[in-house]
């Protein structure tokens, strides 16, 4: 009743006999993990052939959802036609003027809770407040009225497509489009051109060059045909990276990182294996795959002593507790996956002398070449650069 309950908060989830379905929508997974690499799989690993095994991380939590197929054979076609599902989902979110189709989609079905195909006034008013439409109430209700030409009492996703540009459309850009546009409707090549090297100071911009960001924007088939961009091709473009403010020069690391180590910020994490507050949350190794993959290059381990074994915990709190080694094993897995730049394990070291030796012991045979073991001179401290694919431990005396 325990898992159910949890399986519940997670998912969608409903009950057939004694099993419990889970649904995951594609969209949120975050990565597909082969064989028995989560912590619930560690606490069973003869539970269950590895080969059989695989686990889905989910959700803007990372949730772990870990599974086992029939046979082998059924673990690699479920692997692999997952992953192509995400990498399908990916490029069709990546497509130019589907992801914000498939945003506002998202949000009228989550809207939808009996999954009719159409919301009702109650459901339009959630969903209403979720984009942030910025009406009252009573506005809202009769613009709701004004859409429903069956008089339903219902809005389909059409009809509520219709009443969201018109709310949406934003007035600065329509005002730039008519500046441009003879038509007062719609940007031709030209009228494209032009805007671009008055307002946006664009250089050497060709009629083919506007033309196909015409082809690549415009939502409208018939007015992509035409050469035509109209205000949503328009809108859709202003907000894509080719208009975006950032040098996309400075999207990868373009500064020297030849300087010592102190020159420069390092993203760091605190308390990074706590899932939630600092008195009695779980903690998990999973914490440290997420702050790793999302960038972080400095993470916190907070080191006691266990029964038989370092652990790594809130001090003084009823906060769960989790395995040193198991944390340096993610941590060799995980370090490099976003950057080469090196990795810092930050030690809060509370541990007695043996479980020290214990603790040194597991970044030795853990972490390998990977670590990072002396300065060759103390007084300087290496770059960024030189020590590329490295961990380095930080502790006090």
């Amino acid at each position: 009743p325990k898992k159910r309950k949890v399986a519940e908060k997670k998912t969608r989830s409903r009950f057939l006999g004694d099993c419990v379905i889970i649904s995951v929508a594609v969209r949120t997974i975050k990565e597909v993990r082969i064989g028995q690499c989560t912590e619930s799989f560690a606490k069973h690993r003869d539970s269950f052939d590895e080969s059989r095994s695989f686990s889905l991380i989910h959700g803007a939590d990372f949730v772990c959802l870990d599974l086992v197929a029939g046979s082998a054979e059924a673990a690699n076609i479920w692997i692999t036609g997952l992953k192509c599902l995400m990498d399908k989902n990916f490029r069709e979110k990546s497509a130019t003027g589907r992801s914000h189709d498939h945003w506002v989609k998202k949000h009228f079905q989550e809207a939808d809770r009996d999954r009719s195909g159409v919301v009702d006034e109650s459901e339009f008013l959630f969903l209403a407040n979720k984009l942030n439409f910025g009406l009252s109430p009573t506005k809202l209700k009769a613009k709701f009225k004004e859409h429903d030409v069956e008089s339903s009492g219902k809005l389909s996703y059409d009809e509520f497509i219709q009443l969201y540009q018109e709310l949406s459309l934003r007035p600065e850009i329509y005002h730039i489009l008519m500046k441009y546009s003879k038509s007062w409707e719609f940007l031709t090549a030209e009228e494209v051109r032009k805007f671009l090297v008055v307002d946006q100071g664009a250089c050497n911009v060709s009629l083919e060059d506007c033309q196909k960001l015409i082809e690549t924007y415009e939502p409208a088939h018939e007015r992509k045909e035409s050469g035509e961009m109209s205000v949503d091709g328009f809108t859709q473009f202003l907000l894509s990276k080719e208009c975006g403010i950032l040098n996309p020069n400075h999207r990868k690391v373009f500064q020297d990182m030849n300087g010592p180590l102190s020159h420069y910020f390092i993203a760091s994490s605190h308390n990074t294996y706590l899932t939630d507050d600092q008195l009695k949350s779980d903690s998990s190794v999973e914490m440290y795959v997420r702050a790793l993959r999302m960038g972080c290059r400095c993470v916190e381990l907070d080191c006691w002593d266990g029964e038989d074994e370092p652990e790594i915990y809130h001090g003084y709190t009823l906060t769960s507790r989790i395995l040193f080694k198991d944390v340096i094993s993610v941590v060799e897995t995980n370090a490099f996956t976003a950057s080469d730049y090196p990795v810092i394990l930050s030690l809060e070291n509370h541990c007695s002398v043996p479980m020290q030796q214990k603790m040194a012991q597991y970044l030795k045979d853990i972490l390998g070449d990977k670590l990072y073991y002396a300065m060759p001179d103390p007084t300087v401290l290496p770059s960024p650069a030189s020590l590329k694919g490295k961990i380095l431990i930080k502790a006090s005396e």
